[in-house]
């Protein structure tokens, strides 16, 4: 054997990775796979996502569709309710809304006179719901009268924290207790009925035979009654 040079410990790689190319590759591969991953999830998730859906999977009728309201983050305050009568809100909103308002009132007969609002579980809109279509229907010179009827955790009264409502009436029960009362909010041209009684007395007072009362009462003072319910769950 010829010797043509003489064997050295190596003082570096002869392959030396490249860090630069090797992270892009693997972060791309990881980007490929997580959005296969949404896509597949996605498609074989099974929710509700058109009218028909609801029809099929539900067997139940949709009257409309409110778009998710989104707000641009401002360095100054700015009034983040979900209102109607907020000029941030946007008019894909407002025409939903009118669409809404037009469908319900197609929907209900002339001796209808009370909409029950409800949802499936917390935090689906449902309190939003009720109050701007009732302000919507108020908009139109109809007398309208929202009831906060949502004892365990008030939607209402965390939307109308920035306006300013005025007490018209309260009524009162054989033993002088205050039972509720009716005020105006005056930004939504409408009026609310809310219960000023302990727990145990209202839970009483929601029972179908008192609440019938009640409403049966109100029916001859409004052309129409929303009532915010708790979530169905």
């Amino acid at each position: 054997l010829v010797m043509i040079s003489p064997p050295l410990v190596p003082t570096e790689p002869s392959n030396r990775m490249a860090w630069r190319s090797s992270t892009i590759k693997a972060a791309l591969i990881g980007l490929a796979i997580g959005i296969v991953w949404i896509v597949a999830y996605g498609l074989l998730r099974r929710t509700i996502r058109t009218k028909d859906d609801i029809r099929r999977e539900l067997n139940q009728k949709c009257i409309g569709l409110l778009p998710h309201v989104f707000f641009k983050k401002y360095r100054s305050k700015v009034d983040l309710s979900i209102l109607l009568t907020n000029p941030l809100i946007g008019n894909a909103f407002l025409e939903a809304l009118r669409l809404l308002r037009d469908s319900v009132h197609n929907n209900l007969e002339p001796d209808e006179k009370v909409v029950m609002v409800t949802s499936t579980a917390p935090g689906e809109g449902k309190s939003v719901t009720a109050l701007n279509l009732a302000a919507m229907f108020a908009k139109n010179n109809e007398k309208i009268l929202i009831i906060d009827a949502d004892i365990r955790n008030s939607g209402i009264s965390r939307l109308l924290k920035e306006n300013t409502t005025e007490i018209k009436k309260e009524i009162q029960n054989e033993n002088g207790e205050n039972i509720y009362c009716i005020s105006r909010v005056e930004s939504l041209k409408l009026d609310l009925l809310s219960f000023n009684t302990s727990a145990n007395r209202l839970h009483k007072l929601m029972r179908t035979s008192n609440f019938k009362k009640i409403i049966n009462a109100l029916r001859e003072e409004y052309d129409l009654i929303f009532i915010d319910t708790p979530p169905c769950g």
